[in-house]
């Protein structure tokens, strides 16, 4: 009597619990993403994607109102620079603390 003994490959589903986990023990690995990829024999793009995709979105624009010139105050509390070329003017420090806020 001949007997076969089937194994079946168990297949690992790759979901969002999968890659959550992932992507919380290779931060605390110490090791770069892709050593870690390697080590745990994961697909480095899948990982950049699901990466991405868990990130928080931030929005990087911010809404301020803007006062015509003779409403705003004398004095100014700084001048932000912007990489386009325009400076930025605040005058108002709640104003100011928003900007900080939404930045940081």
């Amino acid at each position: 009597m001949n007997t076969t003994t089937s194994t079946r490959k168990q297949k690992t589903v790759y979901n969002d619990t999968f890659w959550a986990r992932h992507l919380e023990s290779q931060k605390t690995s110490g090791l770069d993403r892709a050593a870690y990829c390697r080590q745990h024999n994961l697909d480095y793009k899948q990982f950049n994607y699901w990466l991405y995709e868990r990130a928080p979105k931030v929005s990087p624009l911010v809404t301020v109102k803007i006062k015509p010139d003779e409403q705003l105050p004398e004095n100014k509390l700084c001048s932000l620079h912007l990489k386009n070329g325009c400076l930025l003017d605040i005058h108002n420090k709640d104003t100011l603390l928003f900007i900080l806020e939404k930045l940081g």
